[in-house]
């Protein structure tokens, strides 16, 4: 792809045949791997055609590279499984994906990998499920109307049980109740139109006569706590590029204001 990209006689032979551009995977853009796979192999039928028709000029090395029909094969089983990641972490950097919300996706991708990953990668990946979800992420699932810890395993629920009672007995009480569905948590509060309509927040918000300070507390925090600082981040470089050197004496309420707007359009234009 390099070679396709820095190369003029062989970027102008590319792009005269048709190629669409290429990506090169970098450091700071996650999913930047899985993007210049799926545009090599959607290239690839041009990338070949333009190396047979000037294999005298174009480096030999490259040739064989592109006609190795096995890397090509390598490729695509190589993007099978980085989609199922790149489609996670997608979920995951969303601005309103909450820890409950991550563990759902891990719990999925943690199953979908045992059916294209190898023993070794699916060791690999359950080190880093480890390292990535704690008890109070189980919690958070658990404490989620529209989950209720339904894809985690008796060992996970005990897990956030043990957590819940040690960190906050006083809430216990509740989230008993809760899991049998006994007042204040009723029946009708988990029925399919509940469940798809209405926030965790929300639905924790009409119960808050019911239930304690600190049951209510915990609910608010576990249901607020975003998964990752890619929102954060994102609002940083809107930031930094409404309050550049050149245009620094804006106020604080007018840059808040046009970090706004900016973030409200770019949210739009992705949509």
């Amino acid at each position: 792809i390099k070679y396709f990209r820095n190369t003029h006689f062989s970027a102008a032979k590319y792009k005269q045949a048709g190629g669409t551009a290429l990506n090169l995977p970098t450091d700071v853009r996650w999913n930047s791997l899985a993007d210049c796979y799926e545009f090599y192999l959607k290239n690839w039928h041009i990338l070949a055609k333009v190396c047979s028709e000037n294999i005298t000029v174009f480096d030999i090395e490259i040739c064989t590279k592109v006609q190795n029909l096995d890397l090509k094969t390598n490729v695509q089983n190589h993007l099978i499984k980085l989609q199922q990641i790149s489609i996670a972490l997608d979920k995951v950097q969303s601005e309103v994906c909450t820890i409950g919300e991550a563990t759902k996706i891990w719990l999925n991708l943690l199953q979908s990998t045992k059916k294209i990953f190898t023993e070794f990668e699916i060791e690999c990946f359950k080190n880093r499920f480890d390292m990535a979800i704690t008890p109070y992420h189980y919690l958070a699932n658990l404490l989620d109307h529209r989950f209720r810890g339904q894809k985690l395993n008796k060992n996970q629920v005990e897990e956030a049980l043990e957590y819940a009672s040690s960190r906050y007995p006083e809430a216990m009480a509740f989230i008993i109740q809760y899991q049998a569905k006994s007042s204040p948590f009723r029946e009708y509060l988990f029925s399919t139109e509940n469940i798809e309509n209405v926030s965790p927040t929300s639905w924790r918000r009409s119960l808050q006569n019911s239930m304690n300070n600190v049951m209510f507390d915990l609910s608010m925090q576990v249901h607020t706590a975003v998964a990752s600082s890619a929102g954060i981040e994102r609002l940083f470089s809107t930031f930094g590029f409404i309050h550049s050197k050149v245009r620094n004496r804006l106020g604080i309420e007018k840059a808040s204001k046009l970090v706004s707007i900016m973030k409200s359009l770019n949210s739009k234009n992705s949509e």
